[in-house]
């Protein structure tokens, strides 16, 4: 019996030791306010060469997110897409008007597909959800990579970013894409993201690099991120409620248009009397 309490003491202090995966990312409790923000720019650029020419295409977006706090244990979480570019340009017309865009149409659904959200301005994701899952949604926004990852254990050390220096920081580095990610220690928020992939067809090749940078935060101060700004200059803060309200205008557009189709589903299935 004695064996059996032992054991059992051993598993609840082992089990007490160990991160568990439930956890609630702590950047929830550490911040003071009900409402957190974060923007990335995205940027995907593909490079093409054929026998027939070359061409360069690049998309642009904001991807907002916000998370506000419900109650204690819920939290309301927002994507929206926004500030959304696309051009390319070619040396080569009959190239620009017949193989690029049949080409690029592929990949940009491929890429569309890989970052999840939809670079198409005013499309909003929003759900409600318990503060443990707050961390695994924002996850499930991107298929390879991670906007919060646990840096618990890890060496940090300071890295520069452009004009951004992150005290405490971590690099990782993938094979396949190649890709390099920055990571600020204390929040586990992504900072930054390179990676470049290689493919091709047999009439043509082609490069795509893709960047994913953090541009503005309302909890710096929770971070190690310290970007160098002009001097007198202010901490630079998104108007918080202009993108309540642009992500709110948003939500309704999409929900009008999904209320309006199912009408006029159900007028064009009903029986003529």
């Amino acid at each position: 019996m004695r064996h059996v309490t032992l054991t059992l003491l051993a598993l609840a202090i082992l089990v007490a030791v160990l991160p568990s995966t439930a956890t609630a990312w702590d950047v929830l409790d550490r911040f003071r306010g009900d409402t957190l923000y974060a923007v990335y720019d995205i940027t995907y650029r593909v490079e093409l060469r054929g026998a027939q020419g070359s061409g360069t295409a690049v998309s642009t977006y904001s991807l907002h997110i916000l998370i506000e706090k419900l109650n204690r244990t819920h939290y309301s979480v927002s994507l929206l897409a926004g500030n959304v570019t696309y051009a390319f340009t070619s040396n080569d017309l009959v190239f620009l008007h017949a193989f690029a865009p049949l080409y690029l149409a592929n990949l940009s659904r491929y890429f569309i597909d890989m970052l999840y959200i939809p670079p198409v301005e005013g499309v909003t994701l929003d759900v409600v959800l318990r503060k443990e899952a707050v961390t695994s949604f924002l996850n499930s926004v991107s298929r390879w990579y991670k906007i919060v990852e646990n840096t618990t254990g890890e060496v940090c050390q300071e890295i520069k970013i452009g004009n951004t220096t992150v005290a405490k920081a971590v690099r990782y580095r993938m094979v396949t894409p190649k890709a390099e990610l920055v990571y600020d220690c204390p929040t586990g928020l992504l900072v930054s993201l390179k990676a470049e992939i290689e493919g091709s067809t047999p009439e043509m090749s082609a490069t795509t690099t893709i960047s994913v940078e953090l541009s503005r935060l309302n909890f710096l101060n929770l971070t190690s991120i310290r970007p160098q700004q002009p001097a007198g200059s202010a901490e630079s803060q998104l108007p918080l409620t202009a993108l309540i309200a642009v992500a709110a205008t948003a939500t309704a557009a999409v929900l009008a248009l999904v209320f309006f189709s199912r009408i006029r589903k159900l007028v064009s299935t009903k029986p003529a009397s």
